[in-house]
């Protein structure tokens, strides 16, 4: 989640490596990085995975406080990668992705004495359930730095009931985010492919 200061309605669109730029729209800041990251446990081991391809539609006030802003995430499901089991977790008793297409963020950012608070609704395989987290954010000049780590129970979402038993696989899914953005003197914010 990106709260940066006198960010308006930016939106970057997280693609495959490598991809071109598709899209702008008018913003104080660019994104120049970016990575929704989950892991999960397998029979005790970590399994690690990110999505390809997600976009983010934000709004933040820079001298507000209490709610300062609100952003919308849209993660493209078919885009995860975790390796061996990329198949498994996009079929029907996981993600079933090619019914739910789409997950998403919708959320007010808070700031209260410098703490920083991502309070919505997350919404998964049209299951929607609260979901608040904190996040850091460093300016250094032109360039913001968020990262946040936050954790949903999956079967919260019917995800995986045929497997029932957390020792198998884990019922908490972790997420981390991370995005790097630099003002932009163009006012332009643009669709980035990252490495």
């Amino acid at each position: 989640m990106l709260g940066v200061a006198a960010l308006q309605s930016a939106q970057a669109h997280h693609e495959t490596p490598n991809a071109a730029a598709a899209s702008s729209t008018s913003s104080e800041w660019q994104v120049q990085d970016g990575s929704l990251e989950i892991v999960f446990a397998q029979f005790g081991s970590d399994v690690t995975g990110d999505f390809d391809n997600w976009t983010t539609n934000i709004a933040f006030g820079p001298d507000a406080t209490g709610k300062a802003g609100q952003v919308t995430v849209e993660i493209d499901i078919a885009s995860v990668t975790l390796g061996r089991v990329t198949a498994e977790a996009l079929g029907a008793s996981y993600f079933h992705a090619k019914r739910f297409v789409a997950a998403t963020y919708i959320a007010d950012l808070v700031e209260e004495t410098g703490i920083y608070t991502a309070k919505g609704v997350v919404t998964v395989k049209g299951t929607s359930i609260p979901l608040d987290f904190l996040f850091d954010l460093a300016l250094e000049g032109d360039t913001a730095t968020v990262s946040a780590i936050t954790a949903m129970n999956r079967l919260n979402f019917k995800i995986g009931e045929s497997e029932p038993i957390e020792s198998h696989v884990g019922f908490t899914v972790g997420v981390k985010i991370s995005l790097t953005a630099t003002r932009s003197g163009m006012g332009v914010s643009a669709a980035f492919g990252f490495n």
